[in-house]
């Protein structure tokens, strides 16, 4: 089945999030580190090299931001494709399409950490303050293995879609389709808590192209090329273009949560956004 329009507008506003807060915000730490051996039973003929940190930053249009195209085996640089190499980036680990032969290696190297690992969503409030369980990010890498797969790691911001409706906007069949957007941020201080908040908030009156694909595959790396999301979003489908018509935040303060997760500060987010289209229009 095709894409929605929905769809295509609730992951083209988390792309644009992560791109807003990574080029204004400068919303990553460059590091270097080694890269742990992991099992995924969900790559049984593969052999897996993680590192301490996730999510890594695959966007090459963010300035001074390090995306690593290799990594170094035995001290000796690899390119993706060699061996199979592929690199996951939303879990900050290579992969490499082989058994035996390719376990017990020196696995390195260098990559930009996000400040906010950005995780699409169908979790409701309740369920991410109360029954979600986090694993904060290390400040420096004092861990000797790599994140698990399925590890929520925070910093990180939450993004849902609340809900959509359209209202007829012109003759012709045009709708305004609106969709609510609704973040809930995990930070671990007031002053990042802030930070992003306001870079949220500023978002109110901007723009951001509509796009029916998405950069990564199976494997968390590239579908092809490489990904500059200022160069992929040249091709939006029509009509294009999303309007942010409004944009909050708020902080919040939860004794619960914070006795169980007290060196985290939450925040929330709702952006409302609006898009002219022609639902109804007939295709011969």
């Amino acid at each position: 089945m095709i894409t929605s329009a929905t769809n295509d507008l609730y992951y083209s506003a988390c792309l644009y999030i992560d791109h807003q807060i990574l080029q204004r915000g400068s919303g990553f730490t460059n590091h270097s580190s080694l890269l742990y051996p992991q099992i995924d039973p969900v790559l049984p003929n593969n052999t897996v090299y993680a590192s301490p940190f996730k999510q890594w930053n695959y966007d090459t249009s963010v300035s001074g931001s390090n995306v690593p195209t290799g990594v170094y085996i035995n001290n000796i640089f690899c390119q993706k494709g060699i061996s199979g190499l592929k690199i996951d980036y939303m879990n900050g680990r290579v992969i490499l399409s082989g058994g035996s032969q390719y376990q017990n290696l020196r696995v390195s190297g260098n990559y930009s950490v996000k400040d906010f690992n950005i995780y699409p969503t169908t979790k409701s409030n309740e369920e991410l303050i109360y029954e979600t369980k986090y694993e904060l990010r290390p400040s420096y890498n004092k861990s000797l293995s790599g994140v698990a797969k399925n590890s929520l790691v925070v910093p990180g911001i939450f993004i849902t879609s609340i809900n959509f409706s359209n209202e007829p906007f012109e003759f012709g069949g045009t709708m305004e389709t609106t969709a609510n957007v609704h973040c809930v941020i995990l930070a671990d201080s007031i002053d990042q808590l802030n930070a992003v908040g306001n870079i949220l908030m500023d978002q109110k009156s901007s723009y951001f192209p509509v796009l029916s694909k998405t950069p990564l595959n199976y494997y968390g790396d590239f579908k092809s090329g490489n990904y500059n999301y200022l160069e992929y979003i040249g091709n939006p489908v029509s009509p294009g273009l999303a309007y942010i018509a409004d944009a909050d935040f708020y902080k919040i303060s939860d004794k619960n949560f914070s006795d169980k997760y007290p060196d985290l500060k939450f925040g929330m987010s709702d952006l409302e956004i609006k898009l002219m289209r022609l639902p109804n229009k007939s295709i011969i």
